[in-house]
């Protein structure tokens, strides 16, 4: 079953549009170009309030034509696999300590100035996936997906930075509660962006590439300048989009 996960793999490497003058981008508040930091640090002294990952891009030279959704995949680390990750990033999932506290939505934010809306207001997603330990201990996969209706595809050039999601992360739970770990140091790669076109046109598989496709939270974890050397195992499966408008 593996070997036949990573031969479908390939094949749509294979099929994918080449790419390789694309940037992913992710920051805390905005943009990369609207100032968005790479790193966020926090006293952990209050359950209200919120900090929020802005996930971008820059589309492969050329552009992208008739762009009908997108599935972005962020790697979390809290160790290099070899230690639990903490309760206070056991969250999104039914049951887990933190429940609901890390959402998605693909809302523009409100001070983009620099940064253009790749969903033009009327895209459909959010956070669709938390997969704790997918690379060991210490270690999350967030799958993130959104698509516009068949008859709104978008248009993409290949010279802007273009905003995909935002990644909101409350401050609930934090303190009086049995999920420590807020202080604990961590990093997210934008490590995958899988772009759909209509059927017949051709997608993109946009790897991790530039200068921004870390963020750090206290300051990051293992390796300077401060990110894990891990490198994140590709388990993931592709497709998420298909169930949406395409």
């Amino acid at each position: 079953m593996k070997k036949l996960f990573l031969l479908c793999g390939a094949l749509l490497l294979m099929s994918a549009a080449v790419a390789q003058a694309a940037q992913l981008n992710i920051a805390w508040t905005n943009c990369t170009s609207d100032g968005g930091t790479a790193d966020k640090t926090s006293a952990c002294t209050s359950n209200s309030g919120s900090q929020t990952l802005v996930v971008s891009f820059v589309a492969p030279s050329g552009g992208i034509g008739q762009m009908s959704g997108a599935e972005a995949f962020l790697y979390l680390a809290t160790s290099n696999g070899n230690a639990a990750l903490p309760k206070w990033w056991d969250s999104f999932n039914s049951g887990t300590c933190r429940t609901s506290a890390i959402t998605g939505n693909v809302v523009l934010p409100g001070t983009a100035n620099n940064c253009l809306d790749a969903w033009s207001g009327i895209g459909v997603g959010g956070l669709i996936g938390y997969n704790e330990n997918a690379n060991g201990p210490g270690t999350v996969l967030v799958d993130m997906a959104a698509a516009v209706p068949s008859t709104s595809l978008q248009a993409i050039d290949d010279t802007d930075e273009y905003f995909l999601f935002n990644l909101k992360i409350a401050n609930t739970g934090t303190v009086g509660t049995a999920c420590p770990g807020c202080l604990t140091p961590a990093c997210i790669l934008f490590h995958e962006l899988d772009v759909t076109q209509p059927v017949g046109v051709g997608d993109f598989h946009l790897s991790t590439t530039g200068p921004h496709t870390f963020a750090t939270w206290q300051g990051g974890a293992i390796g300077a300048p401060g990110c894990p050397a891990a490198t994140p195992t590709n388990n993931k499966s592709w497709g998420a989009l298909k169930t949406l408008y395409r």
